[in-house]
């Protein structure tokens, strides 16, 4: 066997070591990628965890706090716990609300907005023609119809502004919505209205809403 026939043999051994120390090293990287992947997931997983079992306690001894507090016979504590659950009650309410009022995507579901929130809003509010309008265009069709508008609701935040002795809250609600023509949601627009808004505690329905101030989002910018 000839040098150059040695050289080549023992070339090709080398190479196919290289080859073969590149894939196993391949494999091992792989490996502890995943296993990397998959101790973080399992940690992500596990503070998700602890993070919703606290909020849960939380909630329990706030709860546990209000009611304590409202029971007491300190007129200011009770004040207080009193506010604190008007708050929650109003928050939750506007929040259920005005996720159904600024969440359609066709007239269908526009025009049935105040016979789904008859379980929250009093019969006449239902059938209030500023709250619920039946828009039009210039030819007298369905304006939410021929234009393709659709809106989403994106948050509600409510400010105690009243209590009064006959069982109502009054709150200003602060309400953000996205909306944008059919096809073109990436295009959408952000807009901010404030309402004067009246919950019956009684029955825990909105008795009274009124739109007092409206703002596209670069309003705020200017």
């Amino acid at each position: 066997m000839s040098k150059l026939e040695k050289f080549s043999i023992i070339w090709i051994i080398l190479m196919f070591l290289c080859i073969s120390v590149t894939v196993l090293q391949a494999k091992v990287n792989t490996d502890a990628r995943m296993a990397l992947i998959k101790e973080v997931k399992l940690s992500r997983a596990q503070k998700n965890k602890k993070i919703s079992e606290f909020e849960k306690k939380e909630k329990a001894v706030n709860r546990a706090v209000l009611v304590r507090a409202d029971s007491s016979n300190d007129p200011v504590l009770k004040s207080v716990a009193q506010q604190n659950i008007n708050y929650k009650k109003v928050t939750n309410i506007a929040n259920s609300f005005f996720k159904k009022y600024y969440t359609w995507t066709n007239s269908d579901e526009y025009n049935a907005r105040a016979k789904e929130l008859a379980n929250i809003i009093t019969p006449e509010l239902a059938k209030n023609k500023d709250l619920f309008k039946d828009v039009k265009d210039v030819t007298g069709d369905d304006y939410v119809k021929t234009s393709g508008l659709q809106s989403r609701f994106e948050k509600a935040e409510a400010y105690l502004t009243q209590s009064s002795n006959d069982g109502k809250v009054q709150a200003l609600v602060k309400v953000t919505n996205s909306g944008w023509t059919k096809g073109q949601e990436d295009e959408s627009g952000l807009a901010t209205n404030w309402y004067d808004l009246t919950l019956d505690l009684k029955t825990n329905k909105i008795s009274n809403l009124k739109l007092v101030l409206q703002q596209r989002v670069e309003d705020d910018d200017e």
